[in-house]
């Protein structure tokens, strides 16, 4: 259960956790949050004299992850502390408390940082990670049941959006025609002669009644996950697609004959390079998965690395975030002969086409 605990929505209600929290911990009825939003805090968000104590101890909360997507910087705790130097009376120690998930890095840092104090005589410096937070919240039983209680009786709106495969990082490969044509001098024969049809006669059938698979295209689906606790209303994503590309299209780009009934949920904007996911379904229930019909991307003939990036909206909830492709490209050749007039010898030509596999 504890592993489970969901991160508090926003700055404000973390604050108030670790006041809960570390209030019960020291046994301390009079902790209190520094000031009010905007002015001088020195570093301290939280301060109290623990049961037992004779000076203060303070909390810096640092809000991460679900809201910021960054971590506890080195710089940002040298600039605490400096901060929390300038509290009166002086602190006996400093507790730095993120929603941001244990870093190893960052947790060396801090034991350096609280030597460095010791050793001058200054207050010691600690560092509670979100799971060291859930672990202290587990332990104490008082601020357990209230946080359960609120989180019960919050409404929590979220979504995962991925790849269908539920990565948010995907890799593949599209064939290119490396062709080679070869022209040759006409020759002629009687038969030749009286069967010849010319080329303006012959009717077009590879571009009017058969066309096969254009595979150079990278295809692809997107799935939302509604994972919060609430229904999502009329919700889109629309998709910005960074990096060098040809172009991005929709299943139905290389069919001649489209099916009426048939409807897309993607919306394409090639002259902003975007496009949007439009769902069918005007409500998506909490734990419901959506799948979106196949993108379609072309790559460069020599690979492209693309950024997805997107926003979801929906009536009263937004989200932002970034997925990424990396296409790989191989040729497949393919010599074709083409009879040309007046040459003398033979003349090959290569050029890099899409790859159609060509249709029965």
């Amino acid at each position: 259960m504890r592993k489970q605990l969901r991160k508090p929505e926003n700055w404000e209600d973390f604050e108030s956790l670790c006041k809960k929290l570390w209030g019960e911990i020291w046994a301390c009825g009079e902790i209190k949050k520094n000031g009010r939003k905007g002015q001088i805090q020195n570093g301290v968000d939280i301060y109290g004299i623990p049961r037992g104590e004779k000076l203060y101890y303070g909390i810096q909360c640092k809000g991460k992850d679900e809201y910021s997507n960054k971590q506890l910087s080195e710089n940002e705790i040298d600039r605490e502390i400096n901060f929390a130097k300038s509290f009166k009376p002086p602190l006996a120690k400093f507790y730095f408390a993120t929603t941001a998930n244990k870093d190893a890095k960052i947790e060396e840092f801090i034991r350096i940082k609280d030597l460095e104090n010791r050793q001058q005589e200054l207050f010691e410096v600690h560092l509670f990670s979100w799971e060291d937070i859930v672990d202290l919240i587990d332990e104490n039983k008082e601020t357990h049941d209230w946080y359960l209680s609120l989180q019960k009786h919050k409404t929590n709106s979220n979504v995962l959006v991925s790849f269908e495969n539920n990565e948010n990082k995907l890799t593949g490969s599209v064939p290119f025609c490396e062709k080679f044509t070869h022209f040759k001098q006409r020759t002629t024969s009687v038969d030749s002669i009286f069967n010849y049809t010319p080329h303006r006669f012959q009717p077009k059938l590879d571009n009017f009644l058969f066309k096969g698979e254009n595979r150079s295209y990278f295809r692809f689906k997107i799935k939302i996950k509604n994972t919060g606790n609430t229904p999502l209303e009329n919700s889109k994503l629309v998709v910005q697609v960074n990096g060098e590309h040809y172009g991005i299209d929709d299943e139905n780009f290389d069919t001649i004959f489209i099916n009426q009934n048939i409807k897309t949920d993607i919306e394409i904007n090639n002259k902003q390079g975007n496009f949007s996911i439009n769902p069918h379904r005007v409500t998506l229930a909490p734990d419901e998965e959506y799948v979106s019909n196949f993108i379609c991307i072309k790559p460069k003939t020599e690979g492209s690395e693309v950024d997805i990036i997107w926003k979801f909206i929906s009536n009263n909830f937004k989200k932002e975030g970034f997925l990424k492709i990396d296409i790989n490209t191989y040729l497949i050749r393919k010599d074709v002969g083409k009879n040309i007039e007046f040459k003398s010898q033979e003349i090959v030509a290569r050029t890099i086409e899409d790859y159609i596999e060509e249709g029965e």
